[in-house]
């Protein structure tokens, strides 16, 4: 080989990684928000010593992602704890980009690249969603970005038949997060399942005996939740009030347009020829297994409601799916530009055609029924302007012509780049780790509720979740921060009904509501019930007589018994 082809070989390895990183990105830069407001505070606490011991979520609630909070004071030790959360997480994301390219590397070994980088922009349009508000990758790093990894990891070397290396990774990223121990035996099992019985007890030993010693580490953990008292209303209120976004189908059922127009997609990309490959075969036995999974815990959430099946949280299956009907898609497009394989390259038959129109029609139907964004949005158009311009192409091209040999090169980088970098442009602007967390009415607050004492206890809206972990002080209950144990899921319930005044409340925007309509004797006593020194209010508030801060947005009011605190303390900004 001469140096001319290691040079271009190298150039072309950096700029693949390059747009990687890109992708990465453009999921957002973050940090201290959504899920971290929860998954971050035992391994701070870990670090400093007295963090939020008088917080009730924090310090008193079983907090069961144990090898992340473990995690965090070794990245700590690194440099800034944000910007090296950060770099995990768009580390992560390099990783599993560039372990799907192997998998173009069987389907199309001469355009691997170029499919990556199809694929990339399907991933960073859509954002890795799915049916339950699921996804494969956010913008911040939490215990199920290090389990989809190894999950994602494990579903590449299944594909390539390295069952032991798919194993370990797929036990390896269930030790990061418990749901992804029953997913993947239920997934892998029953793809091992449909690939055939030949050799099934050796391949089926070899995936999943890894994560089986897994569950057996965490078994004690399971029963306990399956046996404790008034389990059953527990998992009522996690899968019916805090989290129906999740678990309960029937709040949500606009989402399986998107996630049917995927599966018809990837019908329509595959061919029968496909099973005549063993790669192929293991693939769609894999889909196969997602989607029965989808499907069979739908039907258990929705026709019936078991309360049991929707705390397994098989949705999770959905992107997955979704990722696979899209590497089929990809493939069949780089076979247009291409012209290979020849049953993909050549005309489809009605058929196929018509899976993919409705494939495509599908999740702009689903658009149309809510408010749409740019991921609903970007990638079906994407689809369906390709599809309308290789549609009006062969209409003034000579029956049999194909693409010239260039357009695979060319084409697949004019889609992409532009994609890319708008999202890049968006994350960046909006990133927290270039530019903090909140609204500068909150970063006031925040900054101001760090002066207090460190055992200051606060009353805020339930809505305000980034609070606690911003302020660094203990709040009494946030919407957020919901154990999993059946007593303190019961407990924090309670909590939620006592700051609302109504022990029944059933959804955040009634709750914030209600919390803004407390009256002085109401917040006197949870004042005295939770040793609640100050309460946090949105403004408008009637009474701000005993304000300790004030601002445009919010008021503090000073609960501290005594004359010193009638009067505020912090005049207003």
């Amino acid at each position: 080989m001469n140096c001319q082809t290691d040079r271009r070989t190298a150039w072309g390895w950096a700029g693949l990684l390059v747009a990687c990183l890109v992708a990465a990105a453009d999921f957002g830069m973050h940090y201290g928000v959504s899920n971290q407001n929860v998954y971050l505070l035992a391994g701070l606490r870990a670090m400093h010593p007295g963090l939020w011991d008088h917080d009730w979520f924090a310090a008193h609630t079983y907090q069961y992602h144990h090898l992340f909070s473990a995690l965090i004071p070794i990245l700590a030790r690194l440099g800034p704890l944000p910007w090296i959360i950060e770099g995990l997480n768009l580390l992560v994301v390099v990783v599993s980009l560039v372990a799907l390219r192997t998998l173009f590397l069987i389907l199309c070994p001469r355009h691997a690249s170029t499919a990556t980088l199809l694929l990339m922009v399907a991933v960073v349009a859509q954002q890795t969603r799915s049916v339950g508000s699921t996804y494969l990758y956010s913008e911040i790093l939490q215990p199920s970005t290090l389990a989809v990894c190894g999950m994602l990891l494990a579903v590449v070397y299944f594909l390539r038949a390295r069952y032991v290396v798919s194993g370990l990774f797929l036990a390896l990223g269930a030790t990061f997060h418990a749901n992804y121990i029953i997913l993947g035996i239920l997934v892998f099992g029953l793809a091992h399942l449909a690939i055939g019985w030949q050799g099934l007890f050796r391949r089926g030993a070899a995936q999943l005996l890894p994560v089986t010693l897994v569950l057996l580490r965490e078994l004690p953990v399971f029963l306990a939740l399956a046996s404790a008292p008034q389990q059953q209303l527990s998992m009522d209120i996690f899968t019916r009030i805090r989290a129906p976004h999740h678990y309960y189908p029937l709040s949500f059922l606009a989402d399986y347009l998107g996630f049917g127009g995927w599966i018809l997609l990837g019908l329509a990309a595959a061919t029968p020829a496909d099973r005549q490959s063993a790669f192929l075969r293991r693939l769609q036995g894999l889909q196969l297994a997602l989607v029965a999974l989808v499907t069979v815990s739908t039907l258990l959430t929705t026709v019936v409601f078991v309360p049991r099946v929707a705390m397994l949280f098989l949705l999770r299956a959905a992107p997955f799916s979704v990722l696979l009907a899209q590497i089929l898609v990809v493939r069949a497009i780089i076979a247009k530009l291409a012209g290979d394989p020849p049953d993909l390259a050549g005309p489809w038959p009605a058929w196929r055609r018509r899976l993919w129109l409705a494939g495509l029609l599908l999740p702009l139907v689903r658009a149309g029924l809510h408010r749409p964004t740019a991921n609903d949005l970007v990638l079906p158009l994407l689809l369906l302007g390709g599809t309308l311009t290789y549609l009006w192409w062969k209409w003034h091209t000579p029956s049999g012509a194909l693409p010239p040999p260039a357009a695979v090169r060319i084409v697949p980088p004019l889609v992409a780049v532009p994609v890319l970098g708008a999202f890049l442009l968006v994350s960046l602007v909006q990133s927290t780790v270039l530019h903090g967390v909140g609204t500068p009415a909150e970063h006031g607050l925040y900054s101001w509720a760090r002066t207090t004492s460190p055992d200051a206890v606060f009353l805020v809206p339930p809505g305000l979740l980034d609070f606690r972990l911003q302020s660094e002080r203990a709040v009494v209950v946030d919407w957020k921060a919901t154990p999993v144990l059946s007593g303190e899921v019961l407990e924090w319930y309670r909590r939620v009904g006592r700051i609302t005044g109504d022990a029944t409340v059933r959804t955040l925007p009634y709750a914030e509501q209600a919390y803004g309509r407390l009256r002085p004797d109401a917040i006197a006593s949870l004042s005295r019930e939770f040793g609640a020194g100050y309460a946090v209010f949105r403004l408008p508030y009637p009474d701000t007589t005993r304000s300790a801060f004030r601002n445009d947005r919010f008021v503090v009011l000073d609960l501290r018994p005594g004359p010193e605190s009638a009067s505020p303390k912090h005049p207003r900004p």
